[in-house]
């Protein structure tokens, strides 16, 4: 099977560092949409998990990106960056709340999809983007989807790696995605600073499928700077991709603190990728191995839990480790 879509690529070098993708600014905020172009993968509909498609087939996952600042459009005086892909797709950011809203042009409605202002025990309604044609229950179903105006709970709030992380009560009424086929792997819903919801920065997509989408993955230009979940990597079929033993990577020493030691022990084919990722998804280190054991500087993470991430042509494996 591929590897998802869009990998992990290296503009600059061999190792990277996400020193300055997600940085805050003089306030203290971190925007959701940097100056540059940015793409995310989505996995928009439910019954491809489901139906019987070719192990390889990749269709069910939506590349949607902003190629720059310059791709904007002014309506009603408020300033939207359009997304590239899909015709309606208009967002914006407010930079002192730190919500994030979507406008629809058809239907001339702006609505909140992420609030980063929101406490433990606020609710937060999802957006309702129903369109009533005629009364009674027809709706443009365009904009229709099953958790549209359900409401859910803060169940808690978190600081992972400096960046605010809000966790919503699952939407038990709901077909979410992420809820209804990856429970064990897949967490509540989340709003990240500097990422936006974990069903991605436009909130709904129709794509044939009446369920809120699932954000798999986040570049800035060509690099990787979020992944929802390693399991899953950039496409939900990253569940077909094998899986090493566990015996196969090791991690010392861990708890680490200035160096970490990544040993590939009996693998015929060492070459990949290692990812390191914070508790939140988000990329803090990655570059390319192609040896047995290869060595990461993670002197500069901060104090935490992390996940590291092997991945090549063959399989995948996944283990934490403590940075002290």
């Amino acid at each position: 099977m591929s590897l998802c879509p869009l990998t992990i690529m290296f503009a600059q070098s061999e190792e990277i560092v996400q020193q300055n993708a997600l940085s805050k600014d003089s306030t203290g905020y971190m925007p959701f949409f940097p100056d540059g172009p940015i793409t995310y993968n989505i996995a928009y509909l439910v019954n491809c998990y489901v139906a019987d498609y070719d192990p390889g087939y990749l269709g069910c996952v939506y590349t949607e990106s902003i190629t720059g600042p310059d791709t904007t459009v002014v309506v009603k005086g408020k300033e939207y960056k359009v997304f590239e892909q899909y015709f309606d797709i208009y967002v914006r950011e407010d930079v002192v709340t730190g919500k994030i809203f979507r406008y629809y042009p058809g239907l001339d409605t702006e609505v909140v999809v992420c609030d980063m202002s929101l406490s433990v025990g606020d609710t937060f309604r999802m957006p309702d983007v129903m369109d009533k044609l005629g009364g009674g229950n027809n709706y443009y179903w365009n904009y229709y989807y099953q958790e549209t105006n359900i409401p859910t709970i803060v169940d808690s709030v978190v600081n992972v790696d400096g960046r605010k992380v809000i966790y919503l009560k699952p939407l038990n009424e709901s077909l979410y995605f992420g809820e209804l086929f990856f429970p064990e792997l897949y967490p509540n819903l989340r709003f990240i600073e500097g990422i936006g919801p974990t069903y991605g920065p436009f909130g709904y997509i129709n794509r044939g499928a009446g369920a809120m989408n699932m954000l798999l993955c986040v570049h800035y230009g060509e690099s990787l700077i979020y992944m929802n979940n390693p399991i899953l990597g950039c496409d939900q079929f990253g569940t077909g991709i094998p899986e090493y033993p566990e015996s196969v990577l090791r991690l010392y020493p861990n708890p680490a603190n200035q160096m970490l030691n990544v040993e590939l022990d009996g693998m015929e084919n060492p070459q990949g990728v290692i990812t390191v990722m914070d508790m939140a998804g988000v990329v803090v280190h990655a570059q390319e191995c192609y040896s047995m054991v290869t060595q990461l500087d993670v002197s500069r993470l901060k104090s935490g839990i992390y996940v590291v991430v092997f991945r090549n042509g063959n399989g995948k494996i996944v283990k934490k480790f403590v940075k002290i």
